[in-house]
């Protein structure tokens, strides 16, 4: 493998190898160093291309077990933990927001836990591996390896709450146009937003399963003193939160989408229902003219001016007529107006006789 200089801004994608000094700090490294054999004491940290590791990685036969690098052979779309010897093998998964309001990314990085070594990764370098080789260089980073992952799970997630937030947001906005009825492109609008959850769920899901393994790792590998534990476990709890509002923003999506189907039910059987009712207005006059255009001679009014006429006022006479009775029998209005006016009705009434309950039920 070539020898590439520590991340810089002009090489943002190149491997590199650090030496922790469980301060908070750490130093560069050569890369030859850390395919010496052993481990630089007492922790070192290599992050490599995806494409590189493999190369790497046969340099360390003697130095790493052999599932290491067969783990790191595979592509790392499935998250789960592996136990092997003394560390831990695991794919983290997180969210990355560029900057500019650049479509989200969702990022996976491969991780070897061992007492003295890290190993990561990825390409291209996430947010997360960034900022925590900058800690580093500033003397603020972890301090040993549980730490490390505690700290790496956080950074990983640190954009989902700002990007639950947003979608929650958008949810309301939804929600608020069902209510006012506004639900032009609705539909399509809250199928993109199910898409999106949908997909963060299925990526992210399964690292709740996996830190709380690493927690239990831990007891039998003692990676890294006791006091660098709290970082993961609030990594876990954190990681627990923001799936558990993921969840909920789910159904709320679900919830949402049955309110919109039965809207757009009762538009439909209130178009439906005023079809019928024109069709049923325009029946007699329908029979009425069929009548009067039969070829039959001795036709009322046959030969009399005025005779076309008299059909006419006939004809609006009978629609007037037909009106006033489906009005009369409450018939002329969309059936969800006619459950709110019973249900207006029927409030106002047990309030003027005083009756207890003031909590009348509208009608469906």
């Amino acid at each position: 493998m070539t020898t590439t200089s520590a991340l810089t801004p002009s090489q943002p994608e190149a491997p590199w190898s650090v030496v922790f000094d469980t301060k908070g700090g750490a130093r560069q490294a050569p890369l030859e160093t850390a395919d010496g054999g052993a481990a630089i004491s007492p922790l070192t940290w290599v992050h490599l291309y995806t494409g590189d590791s493999a190369h790497f990685l046969l340099s360390q036969v003697g130095v790493l077990p052999p599932k290491v690098a067969e783990y790191f052979a595979q592509p790392s779309g499935q998250a789960r933990l592996v136990a092997v010897a003394d560390g831990l093998l695991m794919t983290l998964r997180g969210v990355d927001q560029p900057p500019g309001g650049l479509p989200v990314e969702l990022p996976s990085i491969q991780v070897w836990l061992g007492r003295n070594r890290v190993v990561t990764s990825s390409s291209p370098v996430p947010g997360a591996i960034r900022e925590i080789y900058s800690d580093l260089m500033a003397g603020v980073g972890p301090k040993g390896p549980a730490d490390f992952l505690g700290r790496l799970a956080l950074l990983l997630i640190r954009d989902l709450g700002p990007l639950l937030d947003d979608n929650s947001g958008a949810l309301d906005l939804l929600e608020t146009r069902i209510l006012t009825r506004e639900v032009d492109h609705l539909g399509r609008e809250l199928n993109t937003i199910r898409l999106n959850l949908l997909r963060l769920h299925r990526h992210l899901s399964p690292q709740r399963t996996l830190l709380h393994e690493s927690l239990q790792e831990h007891g039998r590998h003692r990676l890294g003193p006791e006091e660098t534990l709290s970082t993961l476990r609030e990594a876990s709890e954190r990681v627990d939160d923001r799936l558990e509002r993921l969840e909920g923003l789910r159904e709320h999506c679900g919830a949402l989408q049955e309110a919109l189907a039965d809207l757009q039910s009762q538009r439909m059987n209130n178009a439906l229902y005023l079809l019928s009712l024109y069709t049923a207005l325009f029946l007699p006059m329908g029979v009425l003219t069929g009548l009067l255009g039969i070829n039959l001679a001795g036709i009322p009014g046959e030969k009399s001016p005025w005779g076309f006429w008299i059909v006419c006022l006939l004809l609006v006479l009978f629609g007037a007529a037909g009106y006033w009775v489906f009005r009369k029998l409450g018939l002329t209005q969309p059936m969800a107006h006619k459950g709110r006016k019973r249900h207006r009705l029927g409030a106002n009434n047990s309030a003027g006789k005083g009756h207890p309950d003031h909590n009348a039920v509208e009608d469906t």
